[in-house]
């Protein structure tokens, strides 16, 4: 029977209680920039930060300008996209650096060193599997199985930080 909700959602852990969810893994929030180049920011540049982040409300803006804030480091919005394929392509282009962590993280992208900027450090994130139902069918909880497996291998086979 088709109900009009959706089974399944996989989604950040933005501390939203939900009755059905469950969490699955937690990963690091990082520091993203340019792959294979080391002319990134710095804080000794005295040069306010430049961001690439997702339009608001975004998780991940949030924390990237409260890390900064809290260190006191000085930053700018320097480009600000609806997709997070934008976001990708900017922070390839060395317009800005991004706060993601290193799940999907494409080829042309690194996540850098603790402190490798003299950033601050980020906190971990959870990604959280919703369900519709406190008991969902068979194919629901195969496929919630299926979904929980592959996102902690995916997190286990991440590179260490640097990388």
């Amino acid at each position: 029977m088709i109900s009009g909700k959706l089974d399944l959602a996989l989604a950040w852990d933005g501390d939203v209680a939900t009755p059905h969810g469950e969490r699955i893994v937690d990963t690091a929030m990082r520091w993203i920039g340019p792959a294979g180049r080391d002319d990134v920011w710095r804080a000794a540049s005295g040069e306010p930060l430049p961001v690439a982040a997702m339009e608001a409300p975004c998780l991940f803006r949030r924390v990237a300008i409260d890390a900064l804030d809290l260190a006191g480091i000085s930053w700018r919005l320097a480009f600000v996209s609806a997709s997070l394929a934008g976001v990708w392509a900017a922070t390839a282009a060395g317009l800005g650096l991004a706060v993601r962590t290193s799940l999907g993280l494409p080829g042309n992208l690194r996540a850098l060193g603790d402190e490798e900027c003299g950033l601050p450090m980020l906190p971990s994130l959870a990604v959280k599997l919703h369900r519709a139902d406190a008991e969902p069918g068979p194919a629901t909880q195969r496929l919630a199985a299926i979904v929980a497996e592959t996102l902690r291998e995916a997190v286990a086979r991440m590179p260490p930080l640097g990388r």
